[in-house]
């Protein structure tokens, strides 16, 4: 064990975790370091998942969810066929063997949410089935060239509605967010809908917010204009309602909040003290660590009793913050 293996404070933690000072940990074996997490909110907190390693639920006339405690996939059992929304790799053959506690029916139609392989790319595991997919996330699969992710045979551009087996799908893109190429699909009969990567219910959002800032943020907004009783983000232990929503909408605003006051209050001079004026990129990274610490402290005591996640990413939501307030929407 190093000598400089010790217990961190959960203070210091936040600063380590996500303000660029790994080095704090970085000469310490993992089992030498012990560090201090803020026990999971009850808002977090989702059904148990069975010994068989994921769970299956009805969220709809025909509609389903199966989940494991980290992924969501939906499928709906029409007349027709089964209409599968994702394959995670890491779920596998549950996803099989979830529909099968419901019917016998082949899955017949493949719904692309987006191109990432970690949500799709066990799509080529329902080989005869019709892949569906917007044409960007057609594009981005032909360039990736990857067997398991089979390019779209259909695609469509900015809206599609899909009636399948007596039941109406809209498919729906919104512009740039979590990707490129995120899908908004709503099952009208349901009232369900499905949008993954963007609103984690009960938790914080992922690390950094989104590949687009300011699409995440307007997305919350687009998720709001449907009306829905259950929706669907893709991950973690529960699904949502629409005042899971409006709560992470709230936390996505506190955090811009608490980023643009820490820009007032932090002084450039003061936090690149003693960091080589000549090194721009130094003198950079030690005024971003300073705005973003102090916005950290501010959002982690407001949020950490309301959703879970909170001291694990909000040093990386600030930080992606302060660069969407400097770079998209100036101050």
């Amino acid at each position: 064990m190093c000598d400089d293996c010790h217990t961190i404070d959960r203070r210091t933690y936040l600063t380590a975790a996500g303000v660029g000072a790994t080095a704090l940990l970085a000469g310490c074996s993992g089992a030498g370091v012990q560090r201090e997490f803020d026990p999971i909110p009850g808002n977090a907190q989702g059904p148990a998942i069975p010994e068989t390693g994921y769970l299956v639920d009805q969220i709809g006339p025909r509609l389903h969810v199966i989940m494991d405690g980290t992924y969501q996939v939906v499928f709906l059992d029409t007349d027709e066929g089964v209409v599968l929304l994702d394959a995670p790799p890491s779920l596998g053959d549950k996803i099989q063997q979830g529909i099968a506690e419901v019917t016998d029916r082949p899955v017949t139609h493949f719904i692309y949410s987006h191109a990432h392989n970690d949500h799709v790319g066990n799509a080529a595991a329902f080989a005869g089935a019709t892949y569906i997919g917007n044409e960007r996330t057609a594009a981005l699969l032909d360039r990736y060239d990857d067997p398991n992710r089979p390019v779209p045979d259909e695609t469509w551009d900015e809206e599609e509605e899909l009636e399948i087996g007596g039941h109406t799908i809209q498919l729906s893109y919104r512009g740039q967010s979590h990707s490129d190429d995120t899908t908004y699909t709503y099952f009208e009969g349901q009232r369900a809908l499905v949008v993954i990567d963007i609103v984690y219910p009960g938790w914080v959002p992922f690390q950094g917010f989104a590949a687009y800032v300011p699409g995440f943020v307007d997305a919350h907004d687009h998720i709001l204009a449907y009306e829905f009783d259950t929706f669907v983000g893709g991950h973690l232990t529960r699904l949502g309602t629409r005042e899971d929503v409006r709560v992470q909408k709230q936390y996505v605003g506190d955090v811009f909040d608490a980023v643009r006051a820490a820009a007032r209050e932090v002084s450039f001079a003061e936090a690149t003290e003693g960091v080589n004026p000549a090194d721009r990129w130094a003198s950079t990274g030690a005024y971003f660590d300073a705005v973003t610490e102090n916005a950290v402290g501010r959002v982690v005591p407001a949020w950490e009793d309301r959703l879970g996640g909170v001291a694990a990413f909000a040093p990386s939501h600030c930080a992606a913050a302060f660069r969407a307030v400097r770079v998209d929407y100036g101050r």
